[in-house]
């Protein structure tokens, strides 16, 4: 009976943090406006890591939006 509630616990905590992170970012959103400062690493090793001194990438770098008038690279 323990054992069943505390699962049912759990679950019920997954789901209000699934929800919350869900909601963070939707269809439509400026993700860069959102999170202005928030970078990401690139999955790698451990030793290629400390080789790059765990260079980060920053979100505007990633989702940039391009003028529809640029070309566009090949």
């Amino acid at each position: 009976m323990a054992s069943a509630l505390a699962a049912r616990r759990a679950r019920g905590s997954a789901a209000v943090l699934w929800g919350a992170a869900r909601g963070f970012a939707s269809v439509g959103t400026d993700i860069v406006s959102a999170a202005p400062g928030v970078s990401l690493q690139k999955a790698r090793s451990w030793d290629e890591g400390v080789a790059t001194k765990f260079s980060t990438t920053p979100l505007k770098d990633i989702f940039y939006v391009r003028n529809a008038a640029s070309p566009q690279p090949h």
